[in-house]
């Protein structure tokens, strides 16, 4: 949900899914929905709920421009802008998984590293990588439209730039959210190791792992799933019994 209550969600039927987004009306005049179904044609259905992509799509986010970010199951990510729009983020060299973006245009998640690794048990998984694209604004409005561009034809996305892995913790890697400050935060794992999973944070595009910038508290930080515009940032994480907790960091000014 971004901050004027628009939400981006995946409705499951059967064996088909698709991500939607709803707009929601203000009906107290104050900026911020608050209505989130209308039925006026009394057809059952939500007329604030629009499509996003075809069938087969699944909607991770919505930025506070009404930016919705949602991937096809084939992994290949797009982008649909608040006048239904749809740019592409990925070539099949390149398939992006997009988890978030921000109000400037800078789409986060990963991408399929064309290797794949077998864990513990031996199952055989594709490995992921995480990435950004920075969109590209090609009408001159002030607005990014485009997160894909292929100039030279390899059929690589030009505006893809890799972000750095944390050592151990590159069997699956990627970022979950971004916020207007451009601060990222996701996960690292190690599918083979005792400590699978590590919270991290972007810093120049170098992995940082949340664990070495908070005080001790007897939970491991395994997942950054988000971060707000104050830099607040949700993890989860387990203490030394293996119980989940979920845990808000807030930063200290330096």
């Amino acid at each position: 949900m971004n901050e004027f209550g628009c939400i981006a969600v995946e409705i499951v039927t059967g064996e088909t899914r698709q991500a939607f987004r709803i707009v929601p009306m203000d009906t107290n005049g104050d900026g911020v929905g608050d209505i989130w179904f209308e039925d006026l044609d009394g057809d059952g259905l939500n007329d604030l709920m629009e499509p996003l992509g075809a069938i087969g799509s699944w909607a991770t986010a919505v930025d506070d421009t009404g930016r919705a970010y949602a991937t096809y199951l084939d992994t290949s990510g797009f982008v649909v802008l608040p006048d239904g729009t749809l740019s592409m983020t990925d070539s099949s060299l390149d398939q992006m998984t997009i988890y978030g973006g921000n109000r400037g245009g800078l789409a986060v998640g990963y991408y399929n590293t064309g290797k794949s690794i077998r864990n513990s048990a031996g199952v055989l998984s594709k490995m992921r990588a995480p990435c950004l694209i920075q969109g590209l604004d090609t009408d001159g409005d002030g607005d990014p439209d485009q997160w894909y561009r292929d100039a030279n034809g390899d059929g690589k996305n030009d505006l893809m730039v890799k972000l750095g892995m944390l050592s151990g913790y590159t069997d699956f890697c990627w970022a979950n959210a971004v916020n207007d400050s451009g601060t990222i935060v996701g996960i690292g794992q190690n599918t083979r190791g005792a400590s699978a999973y590590r919270a991290l944070i972007w810093k120049n595009q170098v992995a940082v792992d949340l664990n070495t910038l908070v005080a001790p508290s007897g939970v491991v930080l395994e997942e950054a799933v988000a971060i707000n515009q104050d830099g607040v940032i949700f993890c989860t994480g387990k203490d030394a019994t293996g119980a989940m907790h979920e845990c808000l960091l807030m930063p200290i000014a330096p």
